[in-house]
């Protein structure tokens, strides 16, 4: 699940604000990936969809690292984004048996990479874009009241949907709208407008 706005910082600090899917399908690569942050995040993902071909999973790492370092030298310099600075992607890699879910988290500044993490998600979710927002908290207190040992998608779907709309009445400057994506059976399914108004 992901909000939908952008804020965009121009150079003489004042932001605009748009509303946009953050969350791509890939589904001929079994691939998706989700942005947070600013434009880099945005050109980091498009990068991982450009260049993801069929590869060993024990490569996953070392090619995120390198979309990363590719988008950063060939997009941020000072007069084409002055804003970019960073933020994070969630890749998911889709096969029947088990989806992979991969964090990149990174920062720059002027062409250089100041912090790059690449993870394999561990645990029972992944928050990316406003951490430290409280609807986090909720996530993190509900999610152990589901049965064991995993809840079903229909179970996880209004909390994601109640986390991220909650972050957006929290922070509503930089936190808005609801789009949610779901794996099922090694295939991803965007969840329609119907579906997400009842969970609104």
């Amino acid at each position: 699940a992901s909000d939908l706005l952008q804020v965009r910082r121009t150079a003489s600090g004042d932001s605009a604000r748009f509303m946009v899917e953050k969350i791509t399908i890939v589904a001929d690569k079994q691939l998706a990936w989700c942005w947070a942050g600013d434009g880099l995040s945005m050109a980091v993902g498009e990068e991982v969809e450009k260049r993801f071909e069929t590869i060993e999973l024990q490569d996953i790492r070392r090619f995120l690292t390198a979309c990363v370092e590719e988008t950063v030298k060939r997009a941020v310099t000072p007069k084409d984004c002055p804003s970019w600075t960073g933020g994070s992607i969630l890749v998911v890699l889709s096969n029947e048996s088990s989806p992979q879910l991969w964090q990149v988290g990174f920062r720059a500044d002027q062409g250089d990479i100041l912090a790059l993490n690449v993870e394999k998600a561990k645990g029972a979710y992944v928050v990316s874009g406003d951490e430290c927002n409280l609807a986090v908290y909720c996530l993190s207190q509900y999610l152990g009241r589901f049965p064991h040992p995993k809840p079903t998608l229909d179970q996880l779907m209004p909390l994601a949907a109640h986390t991220v709309l909650n972050a957006g009445h929290l922070n509503p400057n930089y936190v808005d709208g609801l789009e949610m994506v779901l794996c099922k059976d090694g295939h991803f399914e965007r969840v329609q407008e119907e579906k997400l108004s009842d969970l609104r």
